[in-house]
């Protein structure tokens, strides 16, 4: 397995967009690291990654190459409460 960093507001469906090249391996990458799919992620934090798991090789390697990083979470305490 390998690890990655949570970069600045990035969520579980960034993480398994940008190392997966698929959003529903949110639910893999959410019980690889015992965290529920809802989790909010810290700027920092350290997730591991099943490269032997990647399903859509060629969207990962588009990421890569055009250092696309996701980057879509908003943190509850930013979400208007009406």
């Amino acid at each position: 397995m390998k690890e990655v960093v949570v970069g600045y507001q990035q969520s579980l469906i960034d993480i398994a967009l940008q190392e997966y090249g698929d959003a529903s391996a949110i639910v893999q990458l959410a019980k690889d690291n015992n965290l529920s799919i809802t989790d909010d992620l810290k700027t920092g934090q350290k997730l591991l990654i099943d490269e032997s798991k990647i399903s859509n090789v060629q969207v990962v390697k588009y990421y890569k190459e055009k250092n696309i990083i996701p980057s879509t979470d908003i943190p509850r305490s930013q979400v208007s409460q009406e």
